[in-house]
């Protein structure tokens, strides 16, 4: 079925599938309660979960991206010229992607600069409004002082949320990209050599991922809300949730329509994405892994044998099939 449709269409299919995976993780939320944030254990499945998936990572990024643009050059090609394009285009990649975190975390200390901004104007207010009030019994003073600061509190925690939100908004384009890209490399499979069982599988392991992006929004934005009743509450953590997935099918028509616009890029374009895969595993994965095991030394050794279980998983999807 998936052999016959177009890539871009590939494309837009599995990126989707991803967005939902990134409201299934959301969708965890529907398990809280008033009295506990969240009513399952993630202290087992979680960690193992991102551990198998950032080792699929790891293998997509050698077998999907890395070895087809190398298998990209012919005969005629000299070995400096390969490693050229290569070895540059994948530091290309490794900086792109750096200087693009860079940006969204100045966007987040642009935003909380303001939020903070407009939050000391509203403490200022707050003052005055207490200057020009009759006199107040001391013990009042202290009971009102302690429900200001915990406004404040509720505020700030609110704040926080919106910035975490933006960044995983901002933060699912570059990994669209990366599937858009390898799926237009395995419509060029002749000259690549790159297969689409390959392109699904590393489609699969950004899937895995995106439900810890899902729960990373959803529930700071759930703990967050004061206003309105629990079940309003929940739907509007949930919606904004799965919404920070929506940018993903967006990359990767990008991406795709990036490479079929010129074939010629496709080695350019296939080593890039693996430097980018590779700083999001180094970078963000395997520390993540590594905070969620660090109680349990039994656990941080099955996390890292998942690791490796799922790096033999994408080695053996793209050499087997």
């Amino acid at each position: 079925f998936l052999l016959g449709i177009h890539p871009v269409f590939q494309t837009l299919i599995f990126t989707l599938i991803n967005s939902a995976t990134t409201a299934l993780g959301a969708s965890l939320i529907f398990c809280s309660n008033e009295y506990q944030n969240v009513s399952f254990t993630n202290d087992v499945l979680i960690p193992l979960s991102i551990s198998f998936g950032a080792g699929v990572m790891l293998g997509a990024s050698f077998f999907s991206l890395l070895l087809p643009a190398i298998n990209h050059f012919g005969e005629d090609d000299t070995k400096f010229e390969m490693l050229l394009v290569v070895g540059l285009s994948f530091l290309v990649g490794v900086v792109a992607i750096m200087i693009f975190d860079g940006l969204v975390h100045k966007i987040q200390q642009f935003i909380e600069k303001k939020l903070k901004k407009s939050r000391g104007i509203q403490v200022n207010d707050s003052v005055e409004e207490n200057v020009e009030m009759n006199q107040i019994e001391s013990s009042d003073n202290v009971n009102q002082q302690d429900e200001i600061d915990l406004e404040h509190h509720k505020i700030e925690n609110r704040h926080k949320s919106w910035v975490i939100f933006t960044a995983m908004t901002l933060h699912n384009i570059p990994e669209g990209i990366i599937v858009g890209v390898a799926f237009a490399a395995a419509a060029n499979s002749a000259s690549s050599g790159a297969t689409l069982f390959s392109a699904i599988a590393l489609s699969f392991s950004i899937a895995i991922q995106n439900i810890t992006e899902g729960i990373s929004v959803t529930f700071p934005i759930f703990g967050s809300e004061t206003n309105g009743s629990l079940s309003r509450r929940i739907w509007k953590a949930f919606a904004l949730g799965a919404a920070s997935g929506l940018t993903e099918p967006l990359g990767g028509l990008f991406g795709c329509l990036l490479v079929f616009i010129s074939s010629t890029i496709l080695p350019y374009a296939l080593s890039c994405a693996s430097g980018v895969m590779l700083v999001v595993v180094i970078e963000e994965l395997v520390p993540l892994t590594m905070s969620k095991t660090s109680k349990s030394q039994i656990l941080a050794k099955i996390s890292i044998l998942f690791f490796f279980i799922g790096f033999v998983a994408m080695m053996a999807l793209d050499i087997g099939l």
